[in-house]
């Protein structure tokens, strides 16, 4: 038997393995349904975990609005409202920076802080929102 001058690894021409490119990105499907590229992963794990602070800045900013066409809120309810919006924010920048760049541990603490921040100013905002406007049997 004379040895093979090909390795084990190498595509045999004609098959697969061989019509594969570099420069393309294969989804094959797994166990559990689609299983996506390395390179696709990594582009899109930082879309999808920035997502989730930006949807708790949504539902801040739609609580404004709804706020703010009842009647107008006082002025210590809309920083708190606001501030929780725009903590969220910059807790979904700084996510999505930290899962480009994940070297970067600064950027991991500050989406918690900015987090912490956003979560306070809405909890301060509901507890406000509790006394405002009066009762209409203590007017």
């Amino acid at each position: 038997m004379g040895a093979s001058n090909q390795s084990a690894d190498a595509p045999v021409p004609g098959s697969f393995q061989s019509e594969l490119r570099k420069d393309t990105i294969y989804i094959r499907q797994g166990d559990s349904g689609f299983v996506v590229d390395e390179i696709e992963e990594r582009f899109m794990k930082p879309i999808v975990d920035a997502s989730f602070p930006g949807i708790m800045a949504a539902l801040s900013l739609t609580v404004f609005g709804i706020v703010d066409i009842r009647e107008t809120p006082p002025m210590y309810l809309r920083i708190a409202l606001l501030s929780g919006t725009f903590s969220f924010i910059l807790s979904s920048f700084s996510l999505f920076f930290y899962g480009v760049y994940p070297t970067r541990k600064g950027l991991w603490t500050a989406t918690a802080l900015f987090f912490l921040a956003g979560l306070f100013a809405s909890l301060m905002a509901v507890i406000m929102l509790l006394f405002w406007p009066p009762p209409a049997w203590q007017e």
